[in-house]
């Protein structure tokens, strides 16, 4: 679990800071993110948040796209790719507020170390 907390504090790092690539890079990062982020805060491993009304706006946006998404059903490429391109932009859009939130709020000092955004 603690790789995984690895993986998703620099995905974390990589959308807070516009580092994800295109649109729907972006998108498919923010989503495979949102889906680890429950887990991680069952395990303790995240530090439930405080989020301010931007924060929770963009969260709700890629919230909503992460439970529209069956795993089962296709690969997170595929989901993204038949996706209308206004909400991958509003996905992508959403991501970096979100993902700075979630990295300045939740994320323990510790499982921040050697990320860039460690100072924020």
């Amino acid at each position: 679990m603690k790789a995984i907390l690895a993986e998703a504090v620099a995905a974390l790092a990589a959308l807070a800071e516009g580092r994800a690539g295109d649109a729907k890079a972006t998108a498919q990062l923010a989503i495979a993110t949102a889906i680890q982020i429950p887990d991680l805060l069952d395990a303790g491993l995240l530090r439930p948040g405080d989020l301010d009304d931007e924060a929770l706006a963009a969260m709700a946006v890629v919230i909503d796209a992460a439970g529209a998404f069956e795993e089962e059903e296709e690969t997170l490429v595929e989901f993204v790719a038949e996706l209308e391109a206004d909400d991958v932009k509003n996905i992508a859009a959403a991501a970096r507020p979100w993902a700075a939130a979630v990295y300045a709020d939740m994320v323990p000092p510790g499982a921040k170390t050697g990320h860039s955004q460690s100072g924020a």
